[in-house]
């Protein structure tokens, strides 16, 4: 079995028509929810970035971009409770609410959320609501360790302690062309956004997906891995790779 979690991800996702690209980054998202705000990185003395991350898997329909978010699920079933996992659809002022509800012992920490949609187009709906929607998260994405108000006409001001958001969509170039408008682009909400892309292989028909002979065994040290760095707290530090590969990318 691979020590890898991604590794082991992989292994259980299968040999299916389902782009290799969307199991990856639904792992590598899952594993960003389950640490929420626990771990982070001091590029700046004094200053935590969190390694929270806004993923859409993007690619026409019957592309399978549900069933790649809904394997992930499965995988973080052990674990929903911890991240707060919200499947389904909700507008900005909903989320407003949601993240300043009053903590629980079953929900200590509303403010962390890990949203996922199936389809952007249902979650957040039409070019006005969307709009609000991708105002609203642009503003949150890189959390705080303040509070913050929050106002709205019904609900009246909220106040936001401590959010840290993780965000799993599926979406298609149409609809992100349709609904999301200029100014939310130049305003920086796309340097936010991994958006993971993938379109039709006609040469890759697999009828019947293929899965290994040891997969519920490795569905389940999934599944107990991904619990257990719910648990994981402190500060993290890169290997030598990953260092080297970041400033490349920055420089």
């Amino acid at each position: 079995m691979p020590t890898s979690l991604l590794d082991l991800y992989m292994q259980v996702a299968g040999v299916s028509e389902i782009p290799e690209q969307y199991h990856r980054w639904c792992c590598l998202t899952a594993i960003a929810a389950c640490v929420r705000d626990n771990v982070w990185l001091e590029r700046y003395r004094g200053e935590r970035l969190l390694p929270n991350l806004y993923t859409w898997l993007v690619g026409p329909p019957a592309i399978a971009k549900g069933l790649a978010l809904s394997q992930m699920c499965r995988m973080l079933e052990p674990a929903s409770r911890a991240i707060n996992l919200y499947r389904g659809k909700l507008t900005a002022a909903f989320l407003t609410t949601l993240l300043g509800q009053t903590p629980t012992k079953d929900c200590p920490f509303p403010a962390e959320r890990f949203l996922v949609m199936e389809e952007l187009s249902h979650g957040i709906g039409d070019r006005l609501q969307a709009d609000n929607m991708v105002k609203m998260l642009t503003d949150l994405y890189s959390g705080s360790d303040r509070k913050l108000e929050k106002g709205t006409i019904t609900g009246g001001s909220i106040t936001v302690h401590n959010p840290c958001l993780n965000w799993a969509a599926g979406t298609t170039p149409d609809w992100i062309g349709d609904s999301i408008s200029k100014v939310a682009i130049s305003g920086g909400f796309f340097t936010r956004i991994a958006c993971i892309t993938a379109s039709y292989d006609l040469g890759k028909r697999v009828y019947e997906p293929k899965y290994p002979d040891n997969y519920e065994e490795a569905v389940e040290e999934v599944k107990t891995r991904l619990l257990e760095l719910t648990q994981v707290k402190g500060l993290f530090t890169r290997t030598r790779a990953a260092y080297a590969l970041e400033r490349r990318w920055y420089e």
